[in-house]
């Protein structure tokens, strides 16, 4: 991200997709890694990725409560943590799908989707307020569909992400009508700036309209 702060959609697809793998032998063996960020993450000369620091992971079976597969204790680096593991609902392999979106927005964008709101949740109140940052009002030239795929796989709720991390994969590849049909966002989610300017330009022009009828009027 230092050395290549734009890169192009097929390079940063090509790491996600091997991060993903790593995390999926994982979740095969019934763990969670826990501590997805980019110091865990090593990149040798041939472009492998290989995925280190296992001291935060967790095992089901071996934690307190045994049978319950989810992890319930805060273990990782918050930026990079999903939202459920603040209000108490724990970890699963949904939260391993937000922090690897993350890693995947702030490749292309060089910026969290969230800032650094979601560390600030408590409750479930403070989900609706965590506004996601629409990943083209910083990169305009990657296509919408993908920020389409990000904003999915960064939903403050669990259930409403994609489901496994190889439907994540699978999107980035090969998006489906969900993501490319042409019904776009309203324009305040898609730039929100723009939006915020013309709505001000609209009030100004109202406001002079509205002076110039009293001045007649007189």
């Amino acid at each position: 991200m230092i050395d290549h702060p734009h890169p192009g959609l097929a390079e940063v697809r090509g790491l996600v997709e091997q991060i993903a793998r790593g995390l999926l032998a994982l979740h095969r063996k019934e763990m969670l890694h826990q501590d997805l960020r980019p110091e865990n993450l090593l990149i040798d000369r041939h472009g492998t990725v290989v995925l280190i620091d296992l001291a935060s992971a967790h095992v089901a079976g071996l934690s307190e409560g045994l049978g319950d597969a989810r992890a319930l204790e805060l273990a990782g680096t918050l930026q990079y943590t999903a939202p459920e593991y603040f209000t108490g609902r724990g970890g699963t392999p949904l939260a391993e799908l937000f922090s690897l979106a993350v890693l995947a927005y702030q490749m292309l964008a060089g910026a969290l989707p969230y800032g650094l709101d979601v560390p600030r949740v408590r409750s479930e109140r403070d989900l609706h307020k965590l506004h996601y940052v629409p990943l083209r009002t910083r990169r305009p030239d990657l296509p919408e569909w993908l920020d389409r795929v990000l904003r999915k796989a960064l939903h403050a709720q669990p259930a409403r992400r994609q489901q496994a991390l190889s439907e994540f994969i699978h999107d980035l590849y090969a998006p489906g009508l969900e993501f490319t049909r042409h019904d776009r966002l309203p324009l305040q989610q898609r730039h929100p700036l723009l939006f915020w300017q013309g709505l001000t330009l609209l009030f100004a022009l109202a406001t002079l309209v509205l002076l110039a009828l009293r001045v007649h009027g007189r």
